[in-house]
This record gives C-alpha cells, sequence and structure tokens, in this order.
C-alpha cells in the first residue's frame, strides 16, 4: 500500500504553532478563570478606532460634510461608551516618512468640544515599506509629527504592522519620537498579543511578543492598545479567557510604569 506523507510548509507550520501557543494559553487562562462569572472589562476609559470622516469632516464615500445630527449621534457614542481616547484614521505614513492624511478643521473642532477625551490621529504602516531602522527616516518621520504637534495635535496612536517581537527599528522609533517630542506628548501603539506568561522565541516572534520586548516598548509609550480582536476564537468563553490572560499579563508589566494605559481590543 501506497502512503502520501504531508509535510507542512514553512508558512503553514507557523500557523500551526501559533494556534497551538494560543490555545494553551486559553486552555490555561480558561482553567485559572471562573468563567461562570465573565470579568468586566469597561473601566471607563475605552478606546474607540473610528473612521477618516472624523478626521476631515467629510464622509469617505460620498464626500460631503459630516451633518450636525451625525456629529451629534458620534459625540453621545463617546460620552454613554465611557470613550476616553478616540484613534482616528489618518496617514498611512509613507515610504518617504511623511504622512499622507493630516487632521483637518473638523478635527480639532471635535477636540475642542469634547476636551475630557483625547483625540490622536491613527497612523498606519506597512514595516516592509517603511525603513525603521534608518536614523534619517526616524527623523523625517518626527518632522511629520513635530508639525502636526504645533497644529494642535495631542499625540498619536501608531499602528505599524506587521511588527514581529524585537523587530528592529521599532523601539529605535519609539525611543527617538519620545525624545524628540518630550513627555508631554502621548504616544499610543497597537501592538501584537503577548506569549503565555510572556514567552515567544523561534517562528512565534511574527506573531506574539516577549516580555522584554513589550516591557521596552512600555518604557518610551503612554498606552498600550493590544489588537486581541483578530484571533479567530469564535466563542465567548474561550475568547474571555484569552482576553483576561492578556489583560493580567500586561497590567502586571505595566504597573511599575507610571500613568501607562492598557486597553485590549
Amino acid at each position: 500500500m501506497n502512503m502520501t506523507l504531508y509535510r507542512p510548509n514553512g508558512r503553514t507550520l507557523v500557523k500551526m504553532l501559533v494556534m497551538l501557543f494560543v490555545v494553551s494559553t486559553v486552555s490555561f487562562a480558561a482553567f485559572q478563570a471562573d468563567l461562570t462569572d465573565p470579568p468586566y472589562f469597561d473601566s471607563g476609559t475605552n478606546g474607540l478606532w473610528a473612521g477618516y470622516q472624523w478626521l476631515n469632516g467629510r464622509n469617505v464615500r460620498t464626500g460631503l460634510p459630516v451633518t450636525d445630527h451625525e456629529t451629534e449621534q458620534f459625540l453621545g457614542l463617546i460620552e454613554n461608551q465611557g470613550i476616553r481616547y478616540v484613534f482616528v484614521r489618518a496617514g498611512p505614513v509613507l515610504p518617504s516618512g511623511e504622512i499622507a492624511r493630516r487632521p483637518g478643521d473638523f478635527f480639532y473642532e471635535l477636540q475642542q468640544r469634547n476636551p475630557d477625551t483625547m483625540y490622536l490621529p491613527w497612523m498606519t504602516g506597512d514595516s516592509e515599506h517603511l525603513n525603521l531602522s534608518s536614523s534619517a527616516w526616524r527623523q523625517a518621520f518626527i518632522d511629520q509629527l513635530e508639525q502636526l504637534r504645533r497644529q494642535g495635535v495631542r499625540g498619536i496612536h501608531l499602528n505599524i504592522e506587521p511588527v514581529s517581537d524585537s523587530e528592529p527599528g521599532y523601539l529605535d522609533l519609539l525611543r527617538d519620537v519620545r525624545s524628540a517630542l518630550g513627555p508631554s506628548f502621548f504616544i499610543s501603539h497597537a501592538t501584537r498579543p503577548a506569549g503565555l506568561w510572556g514567552v515567544s522565541f523561534g517562528d512565534l516572534k511574527q506573531h506574539l511578543w516577549s516580555r522584554e520586548f513589550y516591557r521596552s516598548t512600555m518604557a518610551h509609550t503612554n498606552q498600550t492598545v493590544v489588537m486581541a480582536y483578530n484571533t479567530r476564537l469564535k466563542q465567548e468563553m474561550i475568547y474571555t479567557a484569552f482576553a483576561e490572560h492578556q489583560t493580567s499579563l500586561l497590567v502586571d508589566w505595566a504597573c511599575g510604569l507610571s500613568g501607562h494605559h492598557v486597553l485590549i481590543g
């Protein structure tokens, strides 16, 4: 009898390792947690990813101005849902270091009308096309941020992907932004989930961050927003266990850093 052996390719093997690691994380968290009474994550300092129309006041599809009614609904949502941070889609960050879309007058009007909420341009970028390891590139990007600060922007929400654990240049970027713009400039960034017990190794580094890398990024930022939504965990109980485990790890790591915020996205 002839038999065909299946040998997974590199990408498939990485996916299998990641899923195994996620399942291990969830199983461990579920074992520790009493899921008959699911944890309550809402602290009243929530975040919201918002679209381009709140950057310049125009509907992306129609090009028409955002109406007063839509604005009132948006502000009502922020108040009713305890949203403290609004990440307004901007960017993307270009290979030159320039920012493709910048906040318009409408963005600053929202900020003035709702001063208790921090509006941050949400800057996306493809790390494969951004030379993070280049000090010249980082300075070009920082020059853009300094222009925005002079115009009234209080900080940024950085969402560069993919960023692996110990990604060359990423930590340098955070450090340089903090050094150039000072402690009053709010730096938030979207991050990959943490590995079980904060451990990440081998190919898992492409998908899960270690405790050491997380702590290093936290030292130069004000806020960590974990992208925990893209897990493919469909059962509420399992996802809740996963979110609880991520929350436990990151809050523990952030405790030693005064004023550092953690959000689970």
